[in-house]
């Protein structure tokens, strides 16, 4: 649900492991063997960029699952590890060849060719499988991807079933894409993801928390397996398309942050539950929303609005059950609390440290357990030695988790029982077993609620609410993993195998393994990178002897790398191994080994009666197991054969129209199919048409198309939300015009607006962009209206832009038509297709990606006009066009990494404006194309905040109409509640961003959210982003458009032409809080107003503060300086509008004034108030400086 930070533990042998050395007794040699990288040198490695990923990602014996990949390495090899105590390599593809496909939005899929198909057999033991994609001629460039192993028959292997949340693990990933957040009405939220691909590489699994240590799912992997089960394994996938199939188990569990489920996934477990099935659930924030599939299950779609949602929109009244909101929301009405008896509305995020709203904030954080003696659920708590009142799992709450929970009260024996359990429809016989410290969602609180229950079929429900609960099992807490066990054993008799023996009761995971042979006491290890190492290129390790005799005491001398001494082993039944420590302080000694480099270990005991029978290497820290790709020379690898299927591989094209044009109402028969650009202007007085030739895709199957714009010029700097909808009739380049689509075929509508005209149904969420910053590209997608175009070619006749919903400020955008000079500024349609031909065998060649532009066929040729000019009907001035400093091609060189760092000092409170201190200078040693901005940043407020974000180039820092100029990027970006201090970043992957190298750029930071709410803290500035192959400089100027005379409308009544500068009209008003706003207007809500200028249009800013979590809708007016409240309606209104504030915000709020409200140089009044939001929101000047006040009137000066 949010981006978590990571959670620190305290390892107890780091800290209380003392162990006593005696007298040297044996020799032991363990040193560095050969000292040298895999491959060829640092510097000599061929860079190359590697994305790769498995499809499908849940298959069973039998099947086959497709790796594919995106690279410009010449040669890859493919490793395949399975996840468990340790992570052991199974099979190797020593060789595959690829070829670079560049994804951008692969939230819809990225579509890459497949390089190999692996048929599973029963080799591939069940379990979670991690596929590293490698550089053979660069070893540290790497990609890695999951998939899952089953049986071919469920159930036939072990009657426990694991369901991994695989739903979560992808909502969450955003490689070269976006993430499906921020979540409705937090900042931001418009722009976030609908959908999310399973057709797309990971976004670096080694830090992704869902997907590692310590909390994600190969934490409870390694836990279970450890403890001697062995379950197989199941997605969520799974579940939606057989939801029978945990029929086949005793045990169903659910694991880690298990957020995203489809109505047939509930239909699973439910159903299974009903049927007698017992079912744990060790996670948190469960089935908070729903998802759907599509059929191929490639695609997984969560709108989270249902004003969204097609499924909603349409008139089926049979699906709105499958709407993708919360699962308590309309029009599902399905709470998560039936199934699992909690749910995260009643929970909330648990925040370390002592709170104000916690009771008793000096108690250790975790459970408070109850009913440990109780006569039906003490087999829970038995040989814990737990009491009630007691507190577990401490390690759960070290940061800021998800936990669920429900309404309780204590009854006559002060035990905590289910409350007002018709509100949050937990079962009444949910038994409470554990209450956690307070919990909160913004102004709700709630606390994580652990509990059971037994279905009417006899059923066993277990309920740990809790995101970490793996946590409590990764660090050793004995009463956690007794609970478990005890369900385990309880539900699932027979189930237990041979445990495998863990030396250390805290911290630390599993490694690598050696077992010594008698003829020798030497062997060889390497550590191979999986590209997530920490520590600047080597880790930690502890190093643990397990002795034949356990109650062998007798020593040894080691030596590792540099280090030596002698050792002492002191076993017990309890716990067999022994660690070396340091002689000098009994710690637990570390050893800090490299990746990429061999090391051999000798040793000679002491006498001849000391065996030692195994070798443990662990790393001191909590590692994610796909951090580490270990091989020993005893290891048993299958090498799998080249692959030689045939297979028809995908084609990516990038087609510039084969026609192009926009029309204009105020000249309504004047044709511009060759201007140099093509306008859409807010109000819909200008339109722009683009037409291919897609002839050539008969046959063609297509994945994913979108349309790619560049903007030249948006002539007031304003937001327009511009869409991309299909044309229905036949237009000409050369003779379209707002009234006629060609010579002799007027439109049904003028501007093409009729219902013949285009198919207003074509404009989806995807195919509409908010469109404002200049010299950059904007991406529609518009896969479903090619696929319409095959299924129909004559129904298809190209792409209309058109302003979508409210755009009141006025505007013009101008985008590059394919008449542009710059040919790399021209538009692009790019699809990725499967062609109708032949198979090709990419073991032999890969699949080239393909560039290129068809022979236009629809309408006459055409030679671009040398000299662009951006003018209206009369052309007058000249554009000189030159390469954007944002926008230069960039073919990447290698695989993301850090372009710029700066450790700074403290700038402190940014300003709610844009101000020069607030800019910071960066330069690239090479140029680059952006990927990440990172920023630390504090907030000293207690909401999440919302700050602006702008990159500049510039010889000095400077502000033009209030912005940085001149402006590369703007942006905003979201900083986490709760007084969060440490690193934000703004994906920019999307935005084709290229900078230069003997440029200096400026990043420059306001605050958004409300005065002395962040700071720009030291550490501060980080850029991400791939370097771009060839020169180190790329083209630094910005395409500069002459200005040009613009078609005059006509003047309105007043007299007034606005100008295109938006400027400061009125004073502040100061004055005494009004309080909470009424829902009825009252005269102590109104202000005075008395602009400085007379102006049309315009903005007005509000200080604002909602009280409660949830959104409010305030509205506003601006009336007659004598107007009245009469029958409770305004008189003499001048504007009247309303806005939307977030829950729990407090600062400034902007709404745009309706372009044809006229404001002269006299008094006025403002008026706010709520709407239904009683005691929700105030008029807010307590927290602002006094200059500030309580409103800003900005307008556009009448000329």
């Amino acid at each position: 649900m949010i981006f978590k930070r990571k959670v620190a533990f305290l390892s107890a042998l780091k800290t209380k492991a003392r162990l006593l050395l005696l007298g040297p007794i044996l020799f032991v040699s363990l040193f560095l063997a050969g000292n040298y990288w895999r491959g060829k040198s640092a510097g000599a490695q061929t860079a190359g960029y590697i994305g790769g990923y498995v499809f499908p990602v849940s298959a069973k014996w039998g099947e086959k699952v497709d790796f594919h990949l995106s690279t410009n390495a010449s040669r890859v090899k493919i490793e395949i590890f399975r996840q468990g105590v340790v992570q052991e390599k199974v099979a190797v593809v020593d060789e595959v060849k690829g070829t670079y496909f560049p994804c951008h939005h692969s939230e819809v899929g990225c579509f890459f060719p497949k390089v190999y198909s692996l048929t599973l057999d029963s080799r591939f033991r069940p379990g979670l499988y991690l596929a590293k994609f490698i550089n053979k001629d660069a070893p540290l460039e790497e990609d890695l991807a999951y998939f899952v192993v089953k049986p071919d028959q469920p159930g036939s292997l072990s009657k426990i079933a694991v369901v991994l949340p695989l739903n979560t693990w992808e909502v969450h990933n955003f490689r070269d894409g976006r993430k499906v957040y921020p979540s409705p009405y937090e900042p931001g939220y418009e722009d976030r993801a609908r959908t999310a691909s399973f057709l797309r590489p990971w976004a670096d699994i080694c830090s992704n928390l869902e997907l590692g240590y310590p909390i994600g799912g190969p934490a409870y992997i390694w836990w279970l397996e450890s403890q001697g089960y062995f379950p197989e394994y199941l997605t969520d996938i799974d579940l939606d398309k057989n939801p029978a199939i945990l029929s086949n188990y005793r045990v169903g569990i659910s694991l880690a942050h298990h957020e995203y489920w489809s109505w047939r996934m509930r239909d699973a477990v439910e159903n299974y539950l009903n049927n007698g099935g017992n079912f744990l659930f060790l996670s948190g924030n469960v089935s908070w929303w729903q998802v759907r599939y599509d059929d191929d299950y490639s695609l997984i779609r969560v709108y989270k609005l249902k004003e969204e949602d097609p499924y909603y929109l349409d008139s089926d009244k049979n699906n709105d059950r499958q709407v993708t909101v919360n699962w308590y929301d309309d029009p599902v009405y399905r709470p998560e609390t039936l199934m699992s008896g909690t749910g995260w509305f009643y929970g909330g995020f648990w925040e370390p440290g002592p709170q104000s709203y916690d009771p008793d904030p000096l108690h250790p954080p975790g459970f408070k357990v109850y009913r440990t003696a109780d006569p039906e659920w003490s087999w829970v708590f038995k040989d814990t030695g737990l009491k009630d009142g007691d507190r577990i799992g401490t390690a759960m709450f070290q940061s800021m988790v998800e936990n669920d929970g429900t309404i309780f009260t204590l009854n006559s024996q002060g035990l905590p029982v289910p409350a007002e359990t018709e509100k949050t429809k937990t079962p009444g016989n949910f038994t409470i077993l554990g209450i956690s410290n307070p919990t909160r969602s913004g102004s709700r609180y709630g606390h994580s609620v652990m509990g059971i229950r037994k279905t009417a079929s006899g059923g066993i429900v277990f309920t740990g609410s809790q995101e970490y609960f793996s946590a409590g099992l990764t660090s050793r807490d004995p009463a956690i993993e007794k609970i478990i066990l005890n369900l385990l054993a309880k539900l699932a008799p027979g189930e237990l195998k041979e445990k495998v023996s863990l030396p250390y009761t805290a911290g630390g995971l599993k490694v690598i393994e050696f077992e010594p042979s008698l003829s020798s006491s030497a062997f060889d290890f390497q550590l191979e990178s999986a590209a997530c190492s920490l520590n600047s290129g080597h880790d930690s390790y502890w190093v643990w002897v397990l002795p034949e005799n356990i109650s062998d005491s007798g020593s040894f001398y080691y030596s590792l790398g540099s280090e030596s001494g002698w050792f002492n082993l002191k076993s017990s039944t309890s716990n067999p191994w022994s660690v070396l420590t340091d002689s000098a302080t009994g710690f637990a000694r570390e050893f800090h080994l490299q990746k990429e480099r061999t090391y051999r270990f000798n040793f000679s005991p002491r006498t001849a009666t000391t065996g030692i029978k195994k070798i443990l290497l662990t790393n001191t820290q909590y590692f994610y197991p796909s951090r580490f790709g270990f091989a020993a020379n005893n290891q048993t690898v299958i090498n799998l054969p080249s692959w030689t299927e045939n297979a028809v591989q995908p084609v990516l094209v990038n087609l510039n129209p084969a026609a192009d044009s926009y029309m204009e109402s105020w000249n309504p028969t004047t044709n511009y199919g060759s201007q140099t650009y093509l306008r859409v202007k807010n109000d819909n007085v200008d339109k722009s048409l683009l037409n291919f030739d897609l002839n050539f895709l008969s046959g063609a199957k297509i994945n994913r198309a979108f349309l790619k714009l560049y903007l030249l010029q948006n002539t007031n700097n304003v937001l327009v939300n511009v869409g991309a909808a299909s044309l229905s009739k036949n237009w000409l380049e050369k003779e379209v015009n707002w009234q006629q689509a060609k010579s002799g075929l007027l439109w049904s509508t003028p501007g093409a607006a009729g219902a013949a005209d285009y198919q207003s149904g074509s404009i989806n969420l995807f195919n509409q962009q908010k469109i404002q910053a200049i010299g950059q590209w904007y991406y529609f997608e518009v896969t479903n209206q090619i696929k319409s175009f095959l299924e129909n070619p004559a129904g298809f006749q190209g792409f209309l832009l058109l302003p979508v919903g409210q755009n009141s400020a006025s505007t013009v955008l101008s985008f590059a038509s394919r008449e542009y000079p710059t040919a790399a500024y021209r538009p692009v349609l790019e699809i990725n297709y499967l062609p109708n031909s032949a198979p090709v065998s990419p073991s032999l060649t890969p699949t080239p990606t393909v560039f290129f532009s068809p022979t236009p066929t629809l309408g006459p040729t055409l030679t671009p006009t040398p000299t662009p000019v951006l003018a209206s009907p009369t052309p007058t001035a000249t554009a000189t066009p030159t390469t954007a400093p944002g926008t230069g091609e960039c073919l990447p060189e290698s695989t993301s990494g850090r372009l710029y760092f700066q450790d700074g000092s403290t700038l402190i409170s940014p300003p709610l404006v844009w101000e020069a201190d607030f800019g910071q200078n960066f330069s690239l040693s090479k140029a680059g194309r952006l990927e990440e901005i990172k920023i630390k940043v504090k907030n000293y407020g207690g909401g999440q905040k919302t700050a602006g974000v702008a990159i500049t180039t510039s010889a000095n820092k400077k502000l033009e109409n209030n912005l940085p100029s001149p402006l590369v990027w703007q942006g905003t970006i979201t900083i986490p509640c709760c007084y969060y201090e440490g690193w934000v970043s703004v994906n920019l992957s999307q935005n084709n961003i290229v900078l230069n190298s003997l440029t200096d750029y400026f990043v420059w930071l306001k605050d958004n959210s409300g005065y002395h709410a962040i700071a720009w803290s030291k550490g501060s500035l980080e850029i991400r982003g791939w370097n771009c192959s060839g020169d180190e400089l790329l083209p630094t100027a910005t395409p500069t458009i002459a200005p040009t005379p613009t078609a005059t409308p006509t003047p309105l009544s007043s007299g007034c032409l606005p100008s295109s500068t938006l400027e400061k009209a009125a004073a502040y008003e100061i004055g005494k809080n009004p309080n909470t706003l009424p829902d009825v207007w009252e005269t102590g809500f109104r202000r005075l107003i008395l602009p400085s200028f007379s102006g049309r249009g315009g903005q007005i800013k509000l200080s604002l503060h909602n009280w409660g979590n949830g959104g409010k809708t305030i509205n506003y007016a601006i009336t007659e300086s004598n107007a009245e409240i009469v029958n409770g309606n305004l008189t003499a209104v001048v504007a009247t509008g309303s806005l939307y504030l977030n829950g729990g915000y407090d600062g400034w709020v902007e709404v745009n004034l309706p372009s044809e409200t006229l404001l002269e140089a006299r008094e006025y009044l403002l008026w706010v108030k709520g709407q239904n939001t009683y005691r929700g929101a105030a008029w807010n000047c307590n927290t602002i400086p006094s200059s500030s006040g309580l409103f800003q009137l900005y307008l556009y000066r009448c000329q």
